[in-house]
């Protein structure tokens, strides 16, 4: 046996040390008058780690922001920093006091500061020469070191983005909080600033909380997503996990466009008119929602003869660049005869039949999901 194996196995081998998370909310609940806003919320951030609230308006994503600020006195629970509570239990440490940086959706630069001083303008505390080579450090992260001397007036949107970032990343934060950071920005200029954005973050090493209410930003930003309704997260996790195996319907269509069919459970399947879905075990009986996804959608040209998959007649499609927006309308035949069913379909690259084309349908079952109907949409 090895020296290692023996220390190892010795009963008084100290355990590996367990790094407490860089930032952990805990029972959260509160509420304004008599709107619970936040209903019993447990979220942790990892030191390093980007983790996003997402959800739509309304749902308590800012409001958990806000207090994991201290901007917000917290009513029930509690809120660590590197395992020290700093709110609850009789706890509340100022948001001065949290080392935490805030990115506001407005970026609140000061109008009468130039971009150096809005980025040392809370290194309270630090020599003056000290000040500004931390200054100069973010912002050459930020890729703005030639701006030093300009107003935030003289800046485009994205500029001022990385300027809010680069003071709040300025007194080294344990814990980055981003509160719809890119909601300003046109959508061309949202895609290059959030990428630079991930980047900074990342090779800063600090935790981040970030919120959105928009699914394709926080597949993109995010290590690990909350999706949040009604003041609670109905499920966590990486975003591969959300969109492969969402927990319900709402979790579903939060990650894009879906196509909703109503149903019942007969048989462990449920029988549409794009053909027969598993049940994934729910109970026979059952009111169901069938979920599938537009790129789930199957299309194929219809040959001649006898096909046994459901067949479509082509309404319209359009071009979106890197896809085609197929839209179907399938229709009963037999015993169903009289209904009808309008779909969606994502087809990559240039695909555009005429109206009127019929098409074979068929659904990819990784991208269909079936969910008791009780659950908001």
């Amino acid at each position: 046996m090895t020296v290692s194996a023996l220390q190892s196995s010795h009963p008084l081998a100290a355990s590996p040390r367990r790094v407490p998370p860089a930032l952990a909310l805990t029972g959260i609940r509160h509420a304004y008058g008599a709107v619970q806003a936040v209903d019993g919320v447990d979220v942790a951030v990892a030191p390093g780690e980007v983790v996003c609230l997402l959800g739509p308006s309304g749902c308590g994503k800012t409001t958990i922001l806000r207090l994991a600020a201290g901007l917000e006195d917290l009513q029930e629970g509690e809120v660590a920093l590197d395992g020290q509570r700093v709110a609850g239990g009789g706890t509340n440490l100022a948001p001065e006091k949290r080392g935490v940086g805030l990115v506001f959706q407005d970026y609140a630069l000061f109008p009468h500061l130039d971009v150096m001083g809005n980025v040392i303008f809370g290194l309270t505390g630090w020599p003056a020469g000290d000040r500004i080579a931390r200054g100069v450090e973010v912002l050459e992260m930020v890729g703005l070191a030639d701006m030093a001397d300009a107003f935030p007036h003289e800046l485009s949107g994205g500029q001022q983005q990385r300027v809010a970032l680069a003071r709040a990343l300025a007194p080294k934060p344990r814990v980055v909080l981003l509160d719809e950071p890119y909601s300003g920005l046109d959508a061309r200029l949202r895609d290059r600033v959030r990428d630079e954005v991930l980047h900074i973050l990342k090779s800063s090493g600090s935790a981040c909380l970030m919120v959105t209410h928009d699914s394709e930003e926080a597949m993109f930003m995010a290590d690990r997503i909350a999706v949040m309704r009604d003041g609670r997260i109905v499920q966590q996790g990486s975003p591969a996990d959300l969109y492969c195996a969402p927990a319900d319907a709402f979790v579903a269509a939060f990650f894009g466009e879906v196509n909703l069919i109503e149903g019942r459970v007969q048989g462990a399947a449920v029988d549409t008119l794009v053909g027969t879905v598993a049940s994934d075990g729910i109970a026979d009986g059952t009111e169901v929602s069938v979920v599938i996804r537009p790129e789930g959608v199957r299309i194929e040209a219809l040959s001649e003869g006898f096909s046994r998959d459901p067949c479509g007649e082509v309404e319209q499609a359009r071009l979106l660049g890197r896809t085609s927006l197929v839209h179907l309308t399938m229709r009963g035949e037999g015993a169903r005869l009289g209904e009808s069913l309008h779909l969606h379909a994502r087809v990559p690259g240039v695909f555009l039949p005429r109206p009127g084309t019929r098409v074979r349908v068929s659904v990819d079952p990784a991208q269909t999901f079936v969910f008791p109907a009780n659950v908001p949409k």
